[in-house]
């Protein structure tokens, strides 16, 4: 009976084959592999896994080798676009050498003419320039290093059908791209130093959609002849482009992200008042997916995510993982400054969640450069924790601004204004514990600078909303401080070396939104003298300057333009009249930058329809601290345009 039970249990053994070298044993066994469940083969040793035992089948495990023969769908794909592209190169091949034949030919006939007309014979054979134009190399050669092009243009896109093609020389895109590491990439330092260096044909073929990109970037600091007009060309195609290869395909590789990044930095131009129409809102949903698909929030075991999708940016692994990582924070980046300008709640709108990386990057990096925390990393979690600290403010400040008169709101009005007050304060308290810190380059921290005055001017703009039990001086004293953060964002972005349109949207959004909070200061009249709104007004105009700088980028800055234009033009007392009270914000909701524009716009559309039925006889200057025969009284009266 022992005998039989024995001889069961060795027909039943766990199969494990040799290890053969070059090969791995695989932890699974084949049936558990084929049917995708939990194999517990190495626990039951020498004994089937659980799940053959109960089904009485054969358990044995599979190999693998590590040069492994077998032909994949890649493999396949892979050679017969090398096929297509051989075939290409020997039609051209053939063509060109027919082409040399018959101009051959042809100065044959005309020399043996020649012998019979003159009785001697005249050379007139084609130049060498001539024969060796039809021997060169066709564009689409495999062959990297190529001498000089028979076309100046080496590089073209036809993404969009419906305007022309567009091309570049090998010069033009060796200049392009120099400029943009030069003047662009220390503000998106997210493709490494010799990512620049590499071979143009190869960064072309390796990302067609980042290397456009690039080259559209490049323009906005004017570093050629007629770069608008190539900007404006270009754009079409980056416009088709970006369809083309997030929607109609499926993105492979993390250099599309790294695109779209470069897009929602230096976005494309868009003058569409609905934000369901903002190009720069899509890019950010789908490079947030993409993220999340290709593993960067999961860097120590991105490996087990899509093995068809390329995660290499460099051949060194530690780069990888850094440049991996800064992808991924920028990524958070954006999406903060992109959801709170626009007016979208960051936890609805994109599903956002903190993270390991991000909770990291916001904490414990925040310190002294050491060896694995260099400046760029320290510039970029500093420019992560501002972005973080907006978007908690903004959430905070939201639960305490309630319009909506069906929603109930169960805190007492004075402990609604008690909470804001607490939340405008402690948020000033964070602001300026990360002045402190002061260990970057000059540019740099300059220019962190400016987005914490961001960060104060959102903070003081709060508190330009109605508020319950606010006297109208320390109603004041909160404009005053809004009206200090929109001159430090401004003499900020001035002492820097970058054109507007240059810069990124870290440093654009609180120049556009200081200077909105200036011009709605100044129809106001809560300022305590005219040499006050004169200090406004030379302000003011010292950053339409510096954003309307050139007349052939203002295709770029329609939609401010025409905001501030319109708001300057309507009458001073229209405003107060529709004003319920003095605060400068009546219609906040939600997040504030969307609140303040929406004001102004809506101002303006009531001035346009209904300016001759309003009665300014109704408006009550005592609530705005000043008398009818006063000087303010005289000055607002009088519409003086902020512009001229």
């Amino acid at each position: 009976m022992n005998d039989m039970v024995k001889l069961d249990e060795d027909m039943v053994k766990l199969i494990i084959p040799k290890n053969v070298h070059g090969s791995k044993v695989l932890k699974t066994c084949v049936r558990c592999r084929q049917h995708k469940t939990k194999c517990d083969a190495l626990m039951t040793n020498p004994l089937p896994c659980t799940r053959c035992r109960k089904k009485n089948a054969t358990c044995m495990l599979d190999t693998i080798s590590k040069h492994s023969q077998r032909t994949s769908n890649d493999v396949i794909e892979r050679l017969t676009s090398d096929v297509i592209v051989l075939n290409d190169l020997v039609d051209r091949l053939i063509e060109r050498k027919n082409t040399m034949l018959q101009i051959l030919s042809e100065q044959s006939e005309t020399r043996t003419k020649s012998v019979d007309r003159h009785g001697q014979t005249s050379e007139n054979t084609p130049p060498i320039s001539q024969i060796q134009s039809v021997l060169a190399s066709p564009i689409s050669s495999p062959e990297y290093e190529l001498p000089d092009p028979v076309s100046p243009s080496f590089f073209c896109t036809s993404a969009n059908k419906s305007t022309s093609q567009f091309s570049l020389s090998l010069d033009e895109v060796q200049m392009l791209l120099k400029n943009y590491e030069t003047n662009f990439n220390r503000y998106l330092p997210i493709l490494p130093e010799h990512f620049f260096n590499t071979n143009s044909f190869t960064f072309h073929q390796e990302n067609e959609l980042l290397f456009w990109s690039i080259m559209l970037t490049s323009y906005l600091n004017n570093p050629i002849p007629n770069s608008v007009g190539k900007y404006q060309h270009l754009s079409q195609h980056i416009q088709s482009l970006v369809v083309e290869t997030c929607w109609l395909s499926t993105p492979r590789s993390v250099f599309t992200i790294a695109a779209l990044l470069v897009l929602t930095t230096w976005p494309l131009p868009n003058n569409k008042m609905k934000i369901s129409d903002n190009l720069s809102v899509k890019y950010i949903s789908v490079m947030r997916s993409l993220a999340l698909q290709f593993g960067l929030h999961k860097l120590e075991f991105i490996s087990e995510f899509s093995h068809k999708t390329n995660v290499t940016i460099s051949k060194e692994e530690s780069t990888n993982d850094i440049i991996r990582g800064r992808i991924y924070k920028f990524i958070n980046i954006n999406s903060n400054y992109w959801l709170i300008f626009l007016g979208l709640s960051n936890n609805n709108y994109n599903g956002f969640t903190q993270d390991y990386i991000v909770n990291k990057a916001s904490t414990l990096d925040l310190k002294k450069p050491n060896k694995s925390n260099s400046d760029v990393d320290l510039y970029i979690n500093k420019l992560l924790k501002i972005s973080m600290i907006q978007s908690k403010l903004n959430a905070n400040m939201n639960d305490l601004i309630c319009n909506n008169e069906k929603e109930v709101n169960f805190l007492h009005p004075y402990q609604i204004n008690a909470s804001r007050m607490i939340n405008i304060k402690a948020f000033e308290v964070i602001l300026s514990d990360l002045y402190r810190d002061s260990d970057l380059p000059d540019s740099w921290q300059r220019m962190l600078n400016v987005s914490l005055e961001y960060s104060r001017l959102q903070v003081f703009i709060y508190s330009l909303a109605p508020s319950e039990h606010i006297t109208l001086s320390d109603y004041k004293n909160f404009m005053i401080k809004a009206i200090q953060a929109c001159f430090g964002i401004l003499d900020g972005v001035f002492e820097s070396d970058l054109s507007f349109q240059q810069l990124p949207i870290h440093y654009r959004f609180p120049v556009e939104l200081a200077v909105e909070t200036l011009l709605r200061v100044y129809k106001s009249p809560l300022l305590d003298s005219i040499n006050d709104y004169q200090t406004i007004k030379q302000k003011f105009q010292s950053a339409i300057k510096y954003i309307m700088g050139e007349t052939k980028w203002s295709f770029n800055n329609q939609r401010l333009s025409t905001i501030l234009r319109k708001f300057d033009m309507v009458d001073n007392r229209f405003i107060m009249a529709k004003s319920l009270s003095f605060f400068l914000i009546h219609k906040m909701k939600n997040y504030l930058t969307s609140s303040l524009t929406y004001e102004m716009i809506w101002f303006i559309y009531e001035y346009e329809k209904k300016q001759d039925s309003c009665s300014y006889d109704s408006i009550d200057w005592s609530s705005y601290g000043i008398l009818r025969d006063s000087t303010i009284y005289n000055f607002m009266s009088r519409n003086e345009s902020i512009f001229n």
